[in-house]
């Protein structure tokens, strides 16, 4: 049996869940977020997904592929949910903006990932460590 999840692993999954929500929430409602420059759209897509994954991977440290995957389909159900509703509708470059998000946001995971094993096992961190303990 696994052990129960901490405070912090929790809150980490609902801030998932909780920014998920959010994607979905503007994926099929009137309107939406807008800046005043072209492009905007695409522009939030990408950084919407950029976050999301980063998101996913700090909730989920497991099956990075799968998560990368499951967000990929996800972000084309709601653009196929989109081409029902009359007031939005279907955009291939939407799910392309999208995909870029979600490789951005992986390179930054995995550049922030041997940033940190880099200075978890410096010599100087781990003097540090020492003086501390």
């Amino acid at each position: 049996m696994p052990a129960p999840a901490s405070l912090k692993q929790r809150s980490q999954v609902l801030q998932f869940y909780g920014l998920l929500a959010l994607v979905t929430y503007f994926g099929v409602a009137r309107g939406g977020p807008e800046l005043n420059i072209a492009g905007s759209d695409l522009i939030l897509h990408w950084v919407g997904y950029t976050i999301l994954l980063i998101s996913s991977r700090i909730a989920h440290d497991q099956h990075p592929a799968l998560w990368f995957t499951g967000l990929l389909a996800y972000s084309i159900l709601i653009e196929i949910i989109q081409y029902f509703l009359p007031y939005r509708t279907f955009s291939l470059l939407d799910i392309l903006a999208n995909l870029a998000g979600l490789c951005t946001g992986s390179i930054l995971w995995l550049l922030y990932q041997r940033y940190h094993a880099r200075v978890a096992t410096s010599p100087i961190h781990n003097n540090h460590s020492d003086e501390q303990g």
